[in-house]
């Protein structure tokens, strides 16, 4: 992430706001040290901090501050530390904008893989009422977008302005639970803090024995230290002697106006208006028959026509679908159309079992469309660091009856008939036992099949299709069931004798705690079930500790090719 000039010190001043506080014995109680803008050594990079709320607008208080956060945890005798650092600002408009630089990439103490938070920013503005994020080298779909969203007219925050701490609620109050937990709320008196005036508010909880498995009772500490005039907290400290510690705060303020380019998008990025991008596809879905989704999403590959070029061409349809159907005492009872709300395409060739490739979208615009029959691609690759190289076009239309794609295929002018079939459909028999459809073991609200099949070059290729639901909706008397897809996600694959390994997150992993994660699994004697367990990729180097989040799994041999006819409502 590129700084401003002016505020590149903010990444190197020590926070001194709260080591005076500590010297003043505000919160001798604690034991953590005083918060920097600098990662402190295996901490967990999180997200958090101080919230500055565009609502109510504030206007005629600019400034700019370190935003720093640290949560100490105490699990089984093990420390963990969490922290955020960022910038954020106020213009005298009232617009707010945060900035974060990369963090460190840390493994997580339980072997549970490395998270990080990316670099970034967000702008909100309350007389636009819009707001635009965006990731500095985040996923390869999110790179060098700025996403922008209207705020509502009637959101909750322009209608009912959320006070800054329980004190400018009810101040003075005690607030009883049916289960004995009892929360009072006091002032703490007037504080200066970086020459601005706070207030003070405490709110304590306290917890009796057993109501919440603890064995002795707990009393929790909430302080916010909040200014009224400057409409923002500066502190905030959490203690709970059961094994958190947290602390927030607004450091090294500079009031005056905040360098204008933290309002303002790094250069070269693409704005995405996504409320009109919803309309326009709400406007461009496209209805399908059921199972038609499942039935497009995937691999089709073919021979590559050009003379000198024997390696497999292909695509990859990666689609997002949904379905509405009549339901009865809460259970399915009918049926209905699809209706295709993305279509992404992976346009790729193969040499030796490595592929290269490139995405296109046919919602966001660009060099792809697709009418619900005819797939159109122009692709013009004149970067050094394209997939292929030179013009390339693919013209081509879905033949249910026969289950291909036909049409032409074009390199730098020249155009050559294709037929693009599912990898491995001109076998005449399964030359490897876990060929075919395996159906996962069925979950509350999901069902995911997987599909693996063989290209003509002997290369193994896999994708999985997910469904959610039926999600049970009532209203106006009429009573429908909701099912949503998530259709053509590739997985890696390979098979050596009777063990077979997925692996999620192969074009592009998860960030911020999401690692991908991987499938291994034996084939049963009777080849009707591959049985394993899910587990996360990453582990800590040296980690003797179990996997995180291991999920046991079994996949059973689906009759055909079609998942969601084979799965109980």
């Amino acid at each position: 992430m590129v700084i401003p000039a002016t505020l590149r010190r903010f990444y190197l001043l020590v926070g001194v706001g709260l080591a005076g506080l500590l010297a003043a014995g505000v919160i001798a109680a604690q034991t953590m040290p005083p918060l920097t803008s600098q990662w402190s050594g295996g901490a967990i990079p999180s997200t958090g901090g101080i919230t500055v709320s565009i609502f109510p607008i504030v206007t005629g208080q600019p400034f700019t501050a370190e935003n720093n956060s640290r949560s100490v945890r105490e699990r089984n005798g093990r420390r963990i530390v969490y922290e955020s650092h960022s910038i954020v600002a106020r213009d005298s408009a009232g617009r707010i904008a945060t900035r974060t630089a990369e963090s460190p990439h840390v493994f997580l103490p339980d072997g549970g893989g490395s998270v990080f938070v990316p670099a970034g920013g967000s702008v909100g503005d309350p007389i636009a009422m819009a707001t635009m994020r965006w990731n500095e080298g985040g996923p390869p779909q999110l790179d060098k977008v700025v996403t922008k969203n209207r705020i509502p007219r009637d959101t909750p925050l322009l209608t009912e302005p959320q006070p800054l701490n329980a004190c400018e609620r009810e101040s003075g109050r005690t607030r009883n639970y049916p289960n004995g937990q009892t929360q009072q709320i006091e002032e703490l008196g007037e504080r200066t803090i970086q020459n601005i005036l706070t207030r003070g508010c405490r709110v304590t909880t306290v917890i009796p024995a057993g109501s919440m498995h603890n064995g002795q009772p707990l009393t929790i500490t909430d302080d916010w230290w909040s200014s009224l005039h400057f409409r923002a907290t500066l502190l905030h400290i959490h203690h709970d002697p059961s094994g958190t510690d947290e602390i927030e705060q607004l450091d090294n303020i500079v009031l005056g106006e905040p360098d204008l380019s933290l309002f303002q998008p790094p250069p070269g990025y693409t704005v995405r208006d996504m409320d009109a991008e919803k309309e326009k596809q709400q406007r461009s879905q496209i209805t399908v028959e059921p199972g038609e989704a499942e039935m497009l999403a995937g691999p089709w590959e073919a021979n590559n026509p050009f003379a000198g070029e024997s390696s497999p061409i292909g695509i990859l349809l990666k689609i997002l679908a949904s379905r509405r159907v009549p339901s009865h005492e809460g259970k399915v009872a009918g049926d209905g159309p699809e209706k295709i709300m993305s279509l992404d395409v992976r346009v790729y060739q193969r040499v030796a079992g490595e592929d290269k490739g490139g995405w296109f979208s046919t919602n966001h615009g660009g060099n792809a469309s697709w009418d619900g029959h005819r797939l159109r691609i122009e692709f013009n690759g004149n970067d050094p660091g394209a997939f292929i190289q030179g013009k390339l076009g693919l013209d081509v239309a879905f033949n249910q009856g026969d289950l291909t794609w036909t049409g032409s295929y074009t390199r730098d002018g020249v155009t050559k008939p294709i037929l693009l079939a599912r990898p491995g459909a001109s076998l005449k028999a399964a030359s490897n036992p876990f060929l075919g459809g395996w159906l996962e073991n069925a979950r509350p609200g999901s069902s995911r099949c997987v599909h693996i099949a063989q290209g003509s070059d002997g290369t193994l290729v896999s994708w999985r299709n997910t469904r959610m639901g039926p999600i049970i909706n009532s209203s106006e008397g009429t009573t429908t069931a909701f099912f949503q897809e998530n259709d053509g996600d590739a997985l890696g694959v390979r098979i050596t004798g009777h063990t077979a390994t997925l692996q999620e997150g192969i074009y592009w992993s998860g960030i911020a705690g999401q690692p991908p994660r991987k499938f291994t699994g034996k084939l049963s004697p009777d080849e009707s079930q591959i049985v394993g367990t899910w587990d996360p990729i990453s582990q800590a180097p040296g980690s003797q500790d179990q996997p995180a989040n291991s999920e046991a799994a079994t996949f059973t041999r689906m009759a055909g090719q079609s998942c969601w006819s084979q799965c109980p409502n």
